[in-house]
């Protein structure tokens, strides 16, 4: 039975996680099928293709790729990244328009009135400089919005979109921090001897018994065992004990661990998922997969959440606009639009899996 994690973008919220999941477990062959929101990331198992598994997700509206290595872990994560950064100068955009007239509105009361001349014409500009907000700063929610639709789905983008015409990302970058850190104890290439002549190669083409001369202050590629010379190793990062331990000919070396002083020769005995520090990550990971029953109560929750809220609203509409004061029609609208943003960001659904994926994240960092 072959295990496959998948890297998934476009998720906002446990309503998200719940779709992908189903599109991933109605896949022909596969046999359990499950979503870390934190991560971003999809761990199927079953007598299935990567391909198959992507085709699927996109079919449910997100996109999907297959993760190989740690490279492609590293790549993710370095993507991750530049989308929150993108989406902090959105933020700053909208802010730009929003500060002067909070501070203008809320603490001078300077604001024209909508009746005056020159009030209609700063309300104009006002409304032209919000639309461009919409599309710039709040644009991928519509786009989340509208790719839920098409599928018949409804998630946390529906609200907002609804609501104005991202809060969590950070929290899932702290939460995957400590996952981060481990990924980045593996170097990104190896000095392997080949035919008497050393070159350096990315780590995934390190193959078994071959090898490796690692210098002083170089980590150790993969796990392995020593073959030529006498080195102290810092294992902190396995054993967090501090102080470097001797190695010499015969002695194992650990993957991500650092040569302190002398040049060693290393023959490599594992590589890729079968090294120490794979099966850590995996463990891990695997901890932030499973889910207590306040977890499973929260998916369930959040299936029905959004659609709820949006009957809500609808309700609230009717009955302010069939027995509300005048001008009906405006607080019906502001009625419906309140009840809209009030229900994001869908707190029920992201901080349950939010909180369990910072106490797994603690608890790796240890």
């Amino acid at each position: 039975m072959a295990t496959i994690r998948l890297s998934i973008s476009g998720m906002s919220c446990a309503g998200c996680v719940a779709a992908v999941e189903d599109a991933l477990r109605a896949v022909p062959g596969v046999s359990g099928a499950r979503v870390n929101f934190a991560e971003h990331t999809a761990l199927v198992e079953g007598e299935v293709t990567a391909d198959a598994l992507v085709a699927a997700v996109r079919a449910a509206g997100y996109d999907a790729a297959e993760l190989r290595s740690l490279a492609d872990e590293l790549d993710k994560e370095a993507a991750e990244f530049a989308h929150y950064r993108a989406l902090l100068r959105k933020a700053a955009v909208a802010g730009m328009l929003a500060l002067p007239l909070l501070v203008g509105g809320m603490v001078f009361d300077a604001l024209p009135h909508l009746a005056s001349g020159e009030g209609r014409g700063f309300w104009l500009l006002t409304g032209l400089l919000t639309l461009g907000v919409l599309a710039y700063s709040g644009g991928h929610f519509f786009r989340g919005a509208w790719a839920a639709a098409r599928h018949h789905n409804a998630n946390m983008d529906t609200l907002i979109a609804l609501g104005t015409g991202t809060l969590e990302m950070r929290a899932r970058g702290k939460t995957s921090e400590a996952i981060r850190r481990l990924i980045g104890l593996q170097p990104r290439t190896a000095r392997v001897v080949r035919d008497g002549r050393e070159q350096d190669v990315p780590i995934e083409e390190v193959g078994l018994d071959e090898t490796l001369r690692v210098r002083p202050g170089e980590k150790i590629p993969v796990d392995g065992v020593v073959i030529e010379g006498h080195s102290s190793v810092d294992e902190s990062m396995l054993t967090g004990e501090p102080i470097p331990v001797e190695k010499s000919v015969g002695d194992e070396v650990v993957g991500g661990t650092l040569n302190r002083s002398g040049t060693l020769l290393v023959r490599a005995r594992r590589i890729g998922k079968d090294m120490v520090l794979a099966h850590i990550i995996d463990m891990v990971r695997e901890a932030q997969n499973s889910k207590p029953a306040i977890g499973r109560l929260a998916d369930r929750v959040s299936a029905v959440f959004v659609p709820a809220v949006l009957i809500l609203a609808v309700c609230t509409f009717l009955v302010w606009f069939n027995w509300g004061p005048e001008p009906r029609l405006g607080y019906a609208m502001v009625t419906a639009i309140t009840v809209l943003v009030i229900a994001c960001p869908c707190a029920l659904g992201l901080a349950t899996p939010i909180s369990i994926m910072v106490g797994v994240g603690k608890a790796a960092e240890h």
